[in-house]
Parts: C-alpha cells; sequence; structure tokens
C-alpha cells in the first residue's frame, strides 16, 4: 500500500465517523501529507495544542470577546 491510499482509507474512516468525533486537525493534515508526504503531524499537532491553551487561558482572563481573541492567534 503506496501513501496515497493509506492517506485516502484514513481519510475514508475520518469522513464515516458522526460530525462531532472528526479530528479536523488530523484531517488536514493527512490531506497536507499528500503534497508534503515528509510533514512532521506531530509537530503541528503540538502547535495547535499550544495555541489552543494560549487561547483557553486568554478567553477567561479577558473581556475580549472569543472571536477578537482567536483573530489574534490565526
Amino acid at each position: 500500500m503506496d501513501l496515497t491510499d493509506t492517506i485516502d482509507k484514513e481519510f475514508s474512516q475520518l469522513a464515516f465517523l458522526a460530525d462531532d468525533r472528526i479530528d479536523l486537525a488530523h484531517g488536514a493534515l493527512l490531506i497536507a501529507t499528500a503534497a508534503y508526504p515528509d510533514l512532521n503531524k506531530s509537530s503541528y499537532l503540538e502547535r495547535l495544542d499550544q495555541m489552543a491553551s494560549r487561547v483557553k487561558l486568554e478567553t477567561t482572563a479577558n473581556t475580549e470577546s472569543e472571536e477578537a481573541i482567536l483573530n489574534k492567534h490565526l
């Protein structure tokens, strides 16, 4: 099985999950892997987790709207 087959299989498995169970980051990184086979997915997932932690802290300690806070980080 080549890389494209593996990506297709994993993406199909994600697509059949209920909407609330789909890991969007994982799906996006699967798509990116097709273009960038050496992509370090775990590094990007770690960066997203760090970003989410900062946003969570900022939303609980700030009076700005969630949209404004997200816009600063995206």
